[in-house]
């Protein structure tokens, strides 16, 4: 089971610090990226409840930023 999750585990930590970025789409796209990667992992390792707590504080950011003009006219 080791050799299945060292490639999820780089992955994720090369994507994790994404989601401090200024740019909402970036922080959009790296928290799609970390769901899809959660979904092949088994929901009851530390791995998923690590990712999780790292997913919350930016998506809480996002939903109390102002909409950005683009967001209106789209």
């Amino acid at each position: 089971m080791l050799f299945i999750l060292v490639p999820f585990f780089s992955i994720c930590e090369r994507i994790t610090p994404r989601l401090a970025h200024a740019n909402a789409a970036v922080v959009l796209s790296a928290v799609k990226v970390l769901m899809k990667l959660m979904e092949m992992l088994p929901a009851d390792s530390d791995f998923v409840t690590t990712l999780t707590k790292k997913l919350a504080p930016p998506l809480v950011t996002l939903l109390s930023s102002e909409p950005e003009a683009s967001d209106l006219f789209s």
